[in-house]
Parts: C-alpha cells; sequence; structure tokens
C-alpha cells in the first residue's frame, strides 16, 4: 500500500529497488536485533519488520514525532507493534535507549536513512556505545547521491568490510539540503 501511495504522492522511502537490496541482506543475514534511524512514516521498518524471524525486533528511531506518530500507527496496522518499536529523537541522543530495547546486546543489522551528514558520527556513536560490534552488517541509503559527508571515509577502514550498490535516487524533486 505505501508503494501504492509513493508512487502518486512524494515521500521519502527506500522504493521498490532498494527494498530488494535491504530483502536481500535481511533474508541473508537472518537478523535478530535490527535498528533503524530515520523511520519517516515507517516504510522499510514494516518491510523489515515483516521478513524478520519470529522473536526479533526492530528499534526504530525518528526525530519527528508527528511522523514517528504516523509510523507507529502504519506498524500497528501491519501487524508488527510486537517486533518494530519506534523512539522519538535524534540518533545521536538515542543510544541508551536503543541498547536497553536491544537487551544490551549489539545490533545485528542497522539501516541508516535519516540526515546523511549524520551518518558517521551516529555510527561512531553506536561503536562508543557497544550498539556496533564485529559481525554489525550496516546499511546506508543514498551515501552517493546526495551523499552522506564522512560515512564512506569511515567504513572503507579496516573495520569495515564494504559493499557499494547502485541503486535509483529515489527523492528527485524533495529538499536535499538537511538541517542538523
Amino acid at each position: 500500500a505505501l508503494e501504492t501511495f509513493g508512487q502518486r504522492y512524494p515521500m521519502f522511502s527506500i522504493g521498490a529497488v532498494k527494498g530488494r537490496i535491504v530483502d536481500d541482506v535481511v533474508r541473508a543475514r537472518r537478523p535478530r536485533r535490527v535498528v533503524e534511524v530515520g523511520t519517516f512514516l515507517g516504510y522499510s521498518a514494516v518491510r523489515i519488520g515483516a521478513a524478520l524471524a519470529p522473536g526479533a525486533t526492530v528499534v526504530c528511531v525518528e526525530f519527528s514525532p508527528e511522523f514517528a506518530a504516523t509510523a507507529t500507527n502504519i506498524i500497528d496496522r501491519a501487524g508488527l507493534a510486537s517486533s518494530v518499536t519506534v523512539i522519538v529523537g535524534k540518533g545521536e541522543d538515542a543510544s541508551p535507549e536503543v541498547l536497553k530495547r536491544l537487551q544490551n546486546a549489539p545490533a545485528d543489522l542497522i539501516f541508516l536513512d535519516h540526515c546523511k551528514e549524520c551518518y558517521a558520527p551516529d555510527l561512531e556513536r553506536f561503536e562508543r556505545a557497544g550498539i556496533v560490534a564485529p559481525g554489525t552488517v550496516v546499511v546506508a541509503d543514498n551515501v552517493r547521491f546526495p551523499g552522506a559527508p564522512g560515512y564512506l571515509e569511515k567504513v572503507s577502514k579496516p573495520d569495515y568490510s564494504t559493499v557499494l550498490r547502485d541503486a535509483p535516487y529515489e527523492s528527485v524533486g524533495w529538499e536535499t539540503k538537511w538541517k542538523v
């Protein structure tokens, strides 16, 4: 339903092509603990949550209270409220609550799709908090265009094994200059 809505009305979402890339990662890695930063209306949260095994959890971080409330309603309607939760706040402030909801264990998968300038510093904060550990898979949207300053440099270090995938930019016409 969200894909149909997105064809008629502009919205931020990873879209069908990138959604399949994320689906492939979820199928291959079978994560038990997922963190999403940048939930907007919940498209990717529902997509990821629906693909997880029973008992797995998705913790979403969304800056906008309005978007978080909408995403929570969509997640509820999708029947995923028991496994997908939304925290209101910035990625930079969310580490303690995220770690608590992950039961003090590192995430198996992190999906970054928020303020592009925040990817690298938020990933560093998650590393320091123990949310990112060896074996954690990090998927980040739009790192080539419009770009995520410092992110590709960070994940090109030996601690990371990085794969870049070609995918369309889904938000042409939307404002891409984020305010941090």
